[in-house]
Order: structure tokens, then sequence, then C-alpha cells
């Protein structure tokens, strides 16, 4: 049965019923683990749990399913999902369960769906392209795309493990950032503990001041750790395709510097743009925002400097 794991707590719910969110940040949760016809996996409903909790805790308006039965549900669940997010919203897409490469595309296994063939496993799985095209169509401010799916050999018959190792992302929306559980041709455990490694480290770092990609880099590492921990080489894949700084809880200060003075550096073009068309109301803006950038830039020195010092501070061994 579908869950909704809301923000007032569980209770089911429909396909296409999601209400309008209320809130700038908004994530789709799913974990599939309770498979009919492929291995079960013991974490991700456990990970689709955590992640709604974590992601309540920073913010974000969580609408989250586990066990999708099969593609319609989660085809429906996705495009309601994707036409009622707003031009300022922040849209985080959060998959954990099977999944599969069939004719150079991947797709979310449904848990119902059949998988005798390759064929009927494409036919009744939710295409990985589909969710990103509806991300890319709903034009939101940022989408944030994790996809932890354990792509061990689904059944001993037809659909073979080559097929099952492999990742393909070509394409991803605007204005995006993608954190996928392995590297092309490596095999994404689901973890010997209550998560997946991917969604362990998550959690671990969800709460970490600083932006996405320091975010991804320290689910990365850690994952990379604790899979050659277990004898097992797990890369993280990540994608980036924004120049927007975003930061799940609060950015470092010099990156809060840093998108102050991007900040300034726009408003400064534009106002040259002005002053060279001859508004001399401008001239006097421009000469304020000048001062406001070098001061800015003068502390983002010196942030830079108390940075590097940490750093050092940090790599030092303690003296015995």
């Amino acid at each position: 049965m579908l869950a909704l794991l809301a923000v007032l707590g569980l209770a089911p719910l429909q396909a296409s019923s999601l209400p309008t969110p209320a809130s700038p940040r908004v994530a789709l949760v799913i974990g599939n683990g309770d498979y009919t016809n492929a291995t079960s996996l013991r974490n991700p409903v456990h990970d689709a749990q955590d992640m709604c909790a974590s992601l309540r805790d920073v913010g974000y308006q969580t609408f989250c399913f586990t066990n999708i039965r099969t593609r319609v549900q989660f085809r429906s669940i996705v495009q309601d999902f994707a036409e009622k997010l707003a031009p300022t919203t922040v849209s985080l897409v959060y998959y954990a369960g099977h999944a599969v490469q069939i004719g150079g595309e991947n797709y979310l296994i449904p848990t119902g769906a059949q998988l005798q063939t390759t064929a009927a496993a494409a036919e009744q799985s939710l295409r990985l392209g589909y969710i990103m095209k509806q991300l890319q169509g709903a034009r939101n401010l940022l989408k944030i795309l994790i996809i932890d799916a354990c792509r061990d050999e689904l059944t001993q018959t037809s659909i073979q493990s080559a097929e099952l190792t492999q990742i393909n992302i070509t394409s991803f929306p605007d204005d995006s950032f993608v954190l996928y559980s392995t590297a092309t041709n490596d095999v994404a455990l689901d973890g010997p503990g209550r998560n997946g490694l991917l969604t362990k480290n998550l959690l671990a770092h969800l709460h970490d001041t600083g932006d996405l990609n320091d975010l991804f880099n320290h689910v990365a590492d850690g994952v990379r750790a604790d899979a050659a921990a277990i004898g097992h080489l797990q890369v993280p894949e990540i994608r980036r395709n924004s120049t927007l700084r975003f930061c799940l809880v609060k950015c470092t200060e010099l990156q809060e510097l840093q998108a102050k003075e991007e900040h300034a550096a726009q408003e400064i073009a534009r106002l040259q743009s002005s002053v060279a068309a001859g508004d001399e109301k401008s001239q006097a803006l421009l000469a304020a925002q000048l001062k406001i950038q070098a001061e800015l830039q003068k502390n983002e020195q010196a942030a830079k400097k108390a940075s590097e010092r940490r750093m050092m501070q940090a790599s030092v061994p303690p003296a015995y």
C-alpha cells in the first residue's frame, strides 16, 4: 500500500492527490523495497523514512512514498509533484530501490513490476529520463535529484547483470544537482545497517554547514570509505548543471561572502550599462556599489586565509 509520510505524520494517499506545496523547499521521497518479482531490499523503506524526517528538519515540505507498486502510480506521483512546483521552489527528488539500464535508458523499478524479460522490465518501470523531463518542464528555481539505487542482479533468468551495472545519465535538467549512488559500471550496495551506504552518509551530513558541492563531496568520500571497509568499490557520481550557490542548512561565512560578491558584480554590470546609456542617477549608485564590492572582496580574502589556516591546523598531527 502506498504511504505518505506527510508533515503531520503517516497517512494513506492516492496518486495524483498531492496538495499544493506551502514551502519554498519541497521534497518527493520514494523508497521501494518489498519487491514481488525481484530480490527484496531491506533498507529503502528505512532510507525513505529517515530522509523524510531529516529533510523536514532542514525546512523541506516532504511528500514521501514507500513500495510504489506500478509504473502508472509512479508516473502519476512524479507528474503531480512536478506540476505543483513554483518558479521560486527548490525541489528535491530522492529514490531508493532497484534500478536497471535497458537499451541505454535507466529505469526505476516499481515493486510489482514483471522482470522476466527486458521488454517487460522496460514497459513496467519508470524511466529516469521521464523524471528529469518533468523537472525540466517545471522550470523551478533549483532541482536536486538523488538516486540511491541497488543495481545488483534482479532475477536469475533473462536480465543479465551487465545490464544492471551501468549508468548513462546523459541529460539532466537545467539548474540541477544530481547525485547517483555509484559511478558508471559500479554496483551499489544495500548496506549492512539500517540504511544504504549513500543514504547513511547523506543523513550524516545533511545538517552540515556548506553548499551542495560540499555536501555531495563529503557524502561521496564517506561512501567510498564505507565501501572499502567491507571490500567493495563504490564511487558516487555527481553531476551539476547550475551556477546557483545553495545550502541546505547554512552557508559558510566564505560562501555567504562569495554569494554577496556575485550579486554585487551583477548589480555593477547593470549600473554600468545604465551609466553608458546616459543615466546620470546611476553614476552615484555605481560608485556606492563599487565600494561595497571592494569591502566584500577584502572580507572574502580574510575569510579565505582564515579557512586555509583552519585546514592547515586540522592536517597537522598532534604532538606527543
